[in-house]
């Protein structure tokens, strides 16, 4: 059996060493992405400059009807 913290943590490493953003699939919930925190205040940065609106979801209403027509 694995160790949760130490796959966590890999997952993490990689993450950091790659530049890369991890999308995690969650049984029953909505899915969430993992960032570095400069890409995500690059990313808010670049929102609010153009003028955008960063899209937010109240907690526990994420999701709702996104798969609804």
């Amino acid at each position: 059996m694995s160790d949760p913290r130490a796959e966590f943590e890999d997952a993490l490493n990689r993450i950091e060493s790659d530049a890369e953003d991890l999308a995690v699939a969650r049984s029953g919930g909505v899915p969430v992405v993992v960032m570095l925190k400069h890409d995500y205040d690059a990313w808010r940065e670049a929102e609010h400059l153009g003028g955008g609106v960063v899209p937010t979801v109240p907690r526990g209403t994420a999701g709702a009807g996104a798969d609804q027509p």
